[in-house]
C-alpha cells in the first residue's frame, strides 16, 4: 500500500507506504488494514474476486483492486483547498441582501426537508433488501443442510469422511477409511484411518499436536480447499457422529468454525 506520488496508479520506488488503509473481500468475508511499512495481509477464498480499498481522510484509491498474491494499491493524497481572503463585507452592505437570503433560507429548508423524507424512505427500502437478503440466505443454507444430511444418511459416515478428504487432497483414495477415535478435548476432532494413512478432521490442529494425538510434522489443510460446503459438511459430518456416541461431553462447535484436515504419519493397513 503505497502514495502514489507521481500519480500513475502504480507502487514504485521511492512512493512511501501507507498505514491505516482498510481493505475488504468481495464477498465481506475478511478484512484487513496495512501496517506502519504499507504492507497487508488478507486471507481470501476465491483469488478471481476484487478488494474493496476504504482509503482514510486525506487519501483517495480506486476503490477496488484485484485479488492477486503481492497486490499492490497506490492511494492518492488529497491536497486541502487554498484559502484566500475575498474582502469583509460591511454590515450596510449584507444588510441590502437580507430579503434574498431570506429566500435562499426558505428554499434550503424546502430541500432539506425532502432529503430527509427520501432518505428515510431509501432507509426503509434498503431494510426491506437487507431483511429479503437475509431471508433468501437463510433459506439457501437449510436448503444445502438438508441436502448434505440426506447425502450423509444414504452413504454412511465412513464413505462420506472419504470423499472430503479426496476433495481436499484432490487424488481418488484406493481403500475405504474407518473411524478410530472421536473426541471432543482437546478440541473436536474424528479420527479415520485408510489408504496407509491417519487422517484427522478437527478445528484445533494445534491443540492435538500440542496434546500428541497427532505427530509433530503432520500436514494440516483447511477443508475449504475441497470446496465451498467442505466447511458444513464436516460440521454435520462431527454432529452425526456425536450423535450416535455415547459421549460424557456433547459439545457444540459453531457452525461457521473453520475444520482442517490432517494427514499424520503412515499407520499398518487395516
Amino acid at each position: 500500500m503505497c502514495e502514489d506520488l507521481n500519480r500513475d496508479g502504480r507502487c514504485q520506488d521511492g512512493e512511501p507506504g501507507v498505514e491505516g488503509i482498510t481493505l475488504w473481500s468481495e464477498d465481506g468475508q475478511s478484512v484487513a488494514v496495512s501496517d506502519g511499512r504499507g504492507e497487508f495481509a488478507i486471507r481470501l477464498r476465491d483469488t478471481d474476486g476484487y478488494l474493496r480499498v476504504i482509503a482514510p481522510s486525506g487519501y483517495r484509491s480506486a476503490g477496488k483492486v484485484l485479488a492477486r498474491p503481492n497486490a499492490e494499491v497506490a492511494v492518492e493524497r488529497l491536497l486541502a483547498a487554498a484559502g484566500g481572503n475575498a474582502g469583509a463585507l460591511t454590515l450596510a452592505n449584507l444588510a441590502g441582501f437580507a430579503p434574498l437570503y431570506g429566500l435562499l433560507a426558505a428554499l434550503i429548508g424546502a430541500v432539506l426537508v425532502g432529503n430527509l423524507q427520501l432518505g428515510g424512505a431509501i432507509s426503509a427500502l434498503r431494510r426491506q433488501q437487507r431483511q429479503a437478503a437475509n431471508w433468501s440466505a437463510q433459506a439457501e443454507a437449510q436448503r444445502q443442510r438438508a441436502l448434505i444430511e440426506q447425502r450423509l444418511a444414504e452413504v454412511g459416515p465412513n464413505a462420506f469422511a472419504a470423499q472430503l478428504v479426496s476433495d481436499v487432497l484432490r487424488e481418488s483414495l484406493g481403500a475405504e477409511l474407518f473411524v478410530v477415535g472421536l473426541s471432543p478435548s482437546p478440541a473436536p476432532h474424528i479420527i479415520f484411518e485408510g489408504a496407509g494413512r491417519r487422517l484427522v478432521f478437527t478445528v484445533n490442529p494445534g491443540a492435538l499436536k500440542r496434546a500428541k494425538l497427532i505427530g509433530r510434522w503432520a500436514t494440516s489443510m483447511p477443508l475449504a480447499e475441497g470446496g465451498a460446503l467442505a466447511n458444513l459438511e464436516a460440521q454435520l459430518l462431527w454432529e452425526q457422529m456425536v450423535a450416535r456416541a455415547a459421549l460424557a461431553e456433547r459439545p457444540v462447535v459453531p457452525r461457521n468454525a473453520e475444520w482442517y484436515l490432517v494427514v499424520d504419519r503412515g499407520v499398518a493397513h487395516r
